[in-house]
Protein backbone atom coordinates (compact mmCIF):
# COMPACT_ATOMS: atom_id res chain seq x y z
CA UNK A 1 0.00 0.00 0.00
CA UNK A 2 3.01 2.69 0.77
CA UNK A 3 4.76 1.70 -2.30
CA UNK A 4 1.82 2.38 -4.19
CA UNK A 5 1.05 5.40 -2.60
CA UNK A 6 4.55 6.65 -3.22
CA UNK A 7 4.35 5.83 -6.67
CA UNK A 8 0.99 8.26 -7.32
CA UNK A 9 2.11 11.12 -5.51
CA UNK A 10 5.75 10.69 -7.91
CA UNK A 11 3.54 10.07 -10.80
CA UNK A 12 -0.51 10.12 -10.97
CA UNK A 13 -0.13 10.08 -14.62
CA UNK A 14 1.90 7.16 -14.73
CA UNK A 15 0.03 5.35 -11.78
CA UNK A 16 -3.43 5.92 -13.64
CA UNK A 17 -1.53 4.68 -16.59
CA UNK A 18 -1.01 1.73 -14.98
CA UNK A 19 -3.85 0.97 -13.57
CA UNK A 20 -5.92 1.24 -16.39
CA UNK A 21 -3.65 -1.28 -18.43
CA UNK A 22 -3.33 -3.65 -15.37
CA UNK A 23 -6.32 -3.74 -13.64
CA UNK A 24 -8.51 -7.18 -13.88
CA UNK A 25 -11.76 -7.05 -15.94
CA UNK A 26 -13.50 -8.71 -12.78
CA UNK A 27 -13.03 -5.49 -11.02
CA UNK A 28 -14.61 -3.44 -14.19
CA UNK A 29 -17.62 -1.98 -14.78
CA UNK A 30 -18.92 -2.47 -18.60
CA UNK A 31 -21.58 -3.45 -20.95
CA UNK A 32 -22.41 -5.67 -23.71
CA UNK A 33 -25.45 -6.15 -26.40
CA UNK A 34 -27.50 -9.46 -25.26
CA UNK A 35 -27.54 -10.30 -28.80
CA UNK A 36 -23.92 -10.47 -28.88
CA UNK A 37 -24.22 -12.33 -25.46
CA UNK A 38 -26.80 -14.57 -26.81
CA UNK A 39 -24.59 -15.45 -29.44
CA UNK A 40 -21.40 -16.03 -27.07
CA UNK A 41 -23.88 -18.34 -24.82
CA UNK A 42 -27.05 -19.70 -26.76
CA UNK A 43 -28.13 -20.96 -23.73
CA UNK A 44 -28.48 -17.87 -22.10
CA UNK A 45 -31.13 -16.98 -24.88
CA UNK A 46 -33.35 -20.09 -24.58
CA UNK A 47 -33.18 -19.43 -20.75
CA UNK A 48 -34.27 -15.71 -20.68
CA UNK A 49 -37.08 -16.38 -23.40
CA UNK A 50 -38.18 -19.50 -22.23
CA UNK A 51 -40.25 -20.25 -25.59
CA UNK A 52 -41.19 -16.90 -26.72
CA UNK A 53 -41.88 -16.21 -30.23
CA UNK A 54 -41.50 -13.49 -33.04
CA UNK A 55 -45.43 -13.09 -33.07
CA UNK A 56 -45.37 -12.86 -29.26
CA UNK A 57 -42.55 -10.63 -29.40
CA UNK A 58 -45.05 -8.46 -32.62
CA UNK A 59 -47.77 -8.63 -29.89
CA UNK A 60 -45.72 -7.24 -26.92
CA UNK A 61 -44.47 -4.14 -29.69
CA UNK A 62 -48.14 -3.39 -30.01
CA UNK A 63 -48.39 -2.98 -25.97
CA UNK A 64 -45.71 -1.11 -25.32
CA UNK A 65 -47.45 1.93 -27.36
CA UNK A 66 -50.44 1.15 -25.91
CA UNK A 67 -48.60 1.51 -22.77
CA UNK A 68 -47.15 4.80 -23.72
CA UNK A 69 -50.80 6.59 -24.09
CA UNK A 70 -52.24 7.20 -20.69
CA UNK A 71 -55.82 7.41 -21.92
CA UNK A 72 -55.59 3.83 -23.30
CA UNK A 73 -54.27 1.96 -20.20
CA UNK A 74 -57.32 3.44 -17.93
CA UNK A 75 -59.70 0.61 -17.15
CA UNK A 76 -62.82 2.70 -17.01
CA UNK A 77 -65.60 0.42 -15.58
CA UNK A 78 -66.00 -0.75 -12.04
CA UNK A 79 -63.31 -2.51 -10.33
CA UNK A 80 -63.96 -5.55 -7.73
CA UNK A 81 -61.59 -7.98 -6.45
CA UNK A 82 -63.11 -10.80 -8.76
CA UNK A 83 -62.42 -8.96 -11.47
CA UNK A 84 -58.51 -8.40 -10.01
CA UNK A 85 -58.18 -12.09 -9.55
CA UNK A 86 -60.09 -12.86 -13.06
CA UNK A 87 -56.73 -11.03 -14.43
CA UNK A 88 -54.71 -12.55 -12.10
CA UNK A 89 -55.91 -16.07 -13.92
CA UNK A 90 -55.32 -14.79 -16.95
CA UNK A 91 -51.45 -14.33 -15.94
CA UNK A 92 -51.12 -18.07 -15.01
CA UNK A 93 -53.00 -19.50 -17.41
CA UNK A 94 -50.86 -17.97 -20.20
CA UNK A 95 -47.53 -19.17 -17.90
CA UNK A 96 -49.13 -23.09 -17.60
CA UNK A 97 -49.57 -22.66 -13.57
CA UNK A 98 -49.97 -26.07 -12.63
CA UNK A 99 -53.75 -26.20 -10.67
CA UNK A 100 -56.63 -27.91 -10.18
CA UNK A 101 -58.79 -26.69 -12.56
CA UNK A 102 -61.56 -26.33 -10.10
CA UNK A 103 -60.34 -23.85 -8.64
CA UNK A 104 -61.64 -20.50 -8.65
CA UNK A 105 -59.74 -17.34 -9.24
CA UNK A 106 -59.64 -16.18 -5.77
CA UNK A 107 -57.67 -19.93 -4.62
CA UNK A 108 -55.46 -19.65 -7.35
CA UNK A 109 -54.30 -15.79 -6.18
CA UNK A 110 -53.59 -17.55 -2.72
CA UNK A 111 -51.46 -20.09 -4.19
CA UNK A 112 -49.71 -17.87 -6.04
CA UNK A 113 -49.44 -14.60 -5.29
CA UNK A 114 -47.37 -13.23 -2.32
CA UNK A 115 -49.90 -13.96 0.49
CA UNK A 116 -49.80 -10.73 2.08
CA UNK A 117 -53.31 -9.60 0.93
CA UNK A 118 -54.78 -7.28 3.67
CA UNK A 119 -58.00 -8.49 3.59
CA UNK A 120 -58.47 -8.72 -0.37
CA UNK A 121 -59.09 -12.15 -0.38
CA UNK A 122 -62.06 -11.82 1.67
CA UNK A 123 -63.86 -8.78 -0.03
CA UNK A 124 -67.17 -9.96 -1.86
CA UNK A 125 -65.72 -10.16 -5.26
CA UNK A 126 -68.94 -8.45 -6.97
CA UNK A 127 -68.63 -5.56 -5.11
CA UNK A 128 -66.98 -3.19 -6.56
CA UNK A 129 -67.94 -0.44 -3.05
CA UNK A 130 -66.38 -3.09 -1.13
CA UNK A 131 -62.81 -3.14 -3.38
CA UNK A 132 -63.63 0.90 -3.36
CA UNK A 133 -63.65 0.86 0.41
CA UNK A 134 -61.23 -1.17 0.95
CA UNK A 135 -58.86 0.27 -1.33
CA UNK A 136 -59.56 3.85 0.08
CA UNK A 137 -58.34 2.54 3.48
CA UNK A 138 -55.06 2.24 1.99
CA UNK A 139 -54.14 -0.35 5.01
CA UNK A 140 -52.55 -2.59 2.41
CA UNK A 141 -49.80 -0.30 1.70
CA UNK A 142 -48.48 -2.69 4.64
CA UNK A 143 -48.68 -5.84 3.12
CA UNK A 144 -48.00 -7.17 -0.90
CA UNK A 145 -51.53 -7.72 -2.29
CA UNK A 146 -50.39 -6.86 -5.83
CA UNK A 147 -47.20 -8.90 -5.79
CA UNK A 148 -49.67 -11.65 -8.02
CA UNK A 149 -46.66 -14.00 -8.63
CA UNK A 150 -44.49 -14.20 -5.88
CA UNK A 151 -40.58 -14.51 -5.95
CA UNK A 152 -37.57 -12.28 -4.10
CA UNK A 153 -37.40 -8.33 -4.11
CA UNK A 154 -36.28 -8.41 -7.50
CA UNK A 155 -37.87 -11.17 -8.91
CA UNK A 156 -41.82 -11.40 -8.63
CA UNK A 157 -44.33 -10.31 -10.92
CA UNK A 158 -46.70 -7.62 -9.88
CA UNK A 159 -50.14 -6.45 -11.14
CA UNK A 160 -51.12 -2.90 -9.34
CA UNK A 161 -54.70 -1.51 -9.08
CA UNK A 162 -54.26 2.14 -8.83
CA UNK A 163 -57.50 4.63 -8.55
CA UNK A 164 -57.38 7.79 -11.72
CA UNK A 165 -59.82 10.43 -11.84
CA UNK A 166 -61.50 8.60 -14.11
CA UNK A 167 -61.74 5.09 -13.78
CA UNK A 168 -59.01 2.53 -12.65
CA UNK A 169 -55.73 0.96 -13.96
CA UNK A 170 -54.17 -2.05 -13.64
CA UNK A 171 -50.03 -1.59 -13.93
CA UNK A 172 -48.52 -4.59 -15.12
CA UNK A 173 -44.74 -4.62 -13.67
CA UNK A 174 -41.70 -7.99 -13.95
CA UNK A 175 -38.61 -7.05 -15.62
CA UNK A 176 -35.81 -9.76 -14.20
CA UNK A 177 -34.54 -11.57 -16.44
CA UNK A 178 -35.48 -14.93 -15.27
CA UNK A 179 -38.86 -14.19 -15.43
CA UNK A 180 -39.43 -11.63 -18.43
CA UNK A 181 -40.79 -14.35 -20.63
CA UNK A 182 -43.58 -14.85 -17.63
CA UNK A 183 -44.46 -11.12 -17.85
CA UNK A 184 -44.30 -10.63 -21.40
CA UNK A 185 -47.14 -13.81 -21.64
CA UNK A 186 -49.17 -12.10 -18.63
CA UNK A 187 -49.38 -8.84 -21.12
CA UNK A 188 -50.26 -10.73 -24.13
CA UNK A 189 -53.07 -12.44 -22.19
CA UNK A 190 -54.67 -9.53 -20.70
CA UNK A 191 -54.21 -7.40 -24.43
CA UNK A 192 -55.83 -10.41 -26.07
CA UNK A 193 -59.06 -10.31 -23.37
CA UNK A 194 -58.82 -6.54 -24.38
CA UNK A 195 -57.98 -5.26 -20.84
CA UNK A 196 -56.69 -2.21 -20.55
CA UNK A 197 -53.06 -1.81 -18.54
CA UNK A 198 -49.62 -0.42 -18.50
CA UNK A 199 -46.63 -2.48 -18.62
CA UNK A 200 -43.86 -0.98 -16.34
CA UNK A 201 -40.59 -0.69 -18.23
CA UNK A 202 -42.41 -1.23 -21.53
CA UNK A 203 -39.10 -0.36 -23.81
CA UNK A 204 -36.70 -2.03 -21.28
CA UNK A 205 -38.53 -4.88 -21.22
CA UNK A 206 -39.47 -5.22 -25.52
CA UNK A 207 -35.73 -4.32 -25.44
CA UNK A 208 -34.87 -7.52 -23.48
CA UNK A 209 -36.74 -9.94 -25.00
CA UNK A 210 -35.29 -8.48 -28.46
CA UNK A 211 -31.45 -8.75 -27.31
CA UNK A 212 -31.16 -5.06 -28.41
CA UNK A 213 -30.74 -4.07 -24.98
CA UNK A 214 -27.37 -3.24 -22.33
CA UNK A 215 -26.24 -5.82 -19.81
CA UNK A 216 -24.44 -3.96 -17.34
CA UNK A 217 -21.15 -5.97 -16.06
CA UNK A 218 -20.38 -5.09 -12.20
CA UNK A 219 -16.88 -6.28 -10.84
CA UNK A 220 -17.03 -9.52 -9.36
CA UNK A 221 -17.40 -8.65 -5.50
CA UNK A 222 -20.61 -6.84 -6.68
CA UNK A 223 -23.51 -8.54 -6.32
CA UNK A 224 -25.48 -8.17 -9.47
CA UNK A 225 -29.36 -6.31 -8.18
CA UNK A 226 -30.20 -2.48 -8.16
CA UNK A 227 -26.69 -1.85 -9.89
CA UNK A 228 -28.59 0.96 -12.13
CA UNK A 229 -25.96 3.79 -10.31
CA UNK A 230 -23.26 2.30 -12.06
CA UNK A 231 -24.11 3.23 -15.04
CA UNK A 232 -24.91 6.27 -17.34
CA UNK A 233 -28.56 6.75 -17.87
CA UNK A 234 -28.40 7.17 -21.17
CA UNK A 235 -27.58 3.54 -21.55
CA UNK A 236 -31.20 2.22 -20.02
CA UNK A 237 -29.62 -0.71 -18.24
CA UNK A 238 -32.27 -2.66 -16.02
CA UNK A 239 -30.28 -5.96 -16.18
CA UNK A 240 -26.67 -7.06 -14.40
CA UNK A 241 -24.12 -9.84 -14.42
CA UNK A 242 -20.43 -10.17 -13.22
CA UNK A 243 -18.28 -12.01 -15.52
CA UNK A 244 -19.03 -15.76 -16.46
CA UNK A 245 -16.43 -17.80 -16.08
CA UNK A 246 -16.71 -20.55 -18.90
CA UNK A 247 -17.51 -17.47 -21.23
CA UNK A 248 -15.27 -15.26 -19.62
CA UNK A 249 -12.43 -14.34 -22.32
CA UNK A 250 -15.01 -14.07 -25.07
CA UNK A 251 -17.09 -11.85 -22.96
CA UNK A 252 -14.07 -9.28 -21.66
CA UNK A 253 -13.12 -9.37 -25.54
CA UNK A 254 -17.11 -8.50 -26.82
CA UNK A 255 -17.78 -5.79 -24.07
CA UNK A 256 -17.11 -2.36 -23.96
CA UNK A 257 -15.56 -1.13 -20.80
CA UNK A 258 -15.89 2.06 -19.40
CA UNK A 259 -13.11 4.04 -18.36
CA UNK A 260 -11.94 4.29 -14.70
CA UNK A 261 -12.45 6.89 -12.20
CA UNK A 262 -8.82 8.83 -12.25
CA UNK A 263 -7.07 7.89 -8.52
CA UNK A 264 -6.08 10.76 -6.70
CA UNK A 265 -4.62 11.20 -3.42
CA UNK A 266 -6.79 12.84 -0.61
CA UNK A 267 -7.64 16.92 -1.20
CA UNK A 268 -5.40 16.44 -4.72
Amino acid sequence: MAQSIDRLKKDPAGYNRYIERNLPFSKRTGRILRQQYWDIDPEEKEWTLKGLTSADIDILKTIVELSETEEKTIFDGEMTSGIFFGCCKLGYDANDYPYDKELKPVALYRRFADGRDFGLTQLDPDSPEAFEEWFDKREWQFGHPWEVCRGGNSTHISLYVDKQANGWRLSLAGKSRGRVAETVRFAIALYKHNIPFKLWDAKEILAMVSGTDYIGIVPEKVIPVYCHSYFPKEDRIIDFMNLPVETRDKVIKTAHWYPLDEVKLAGK
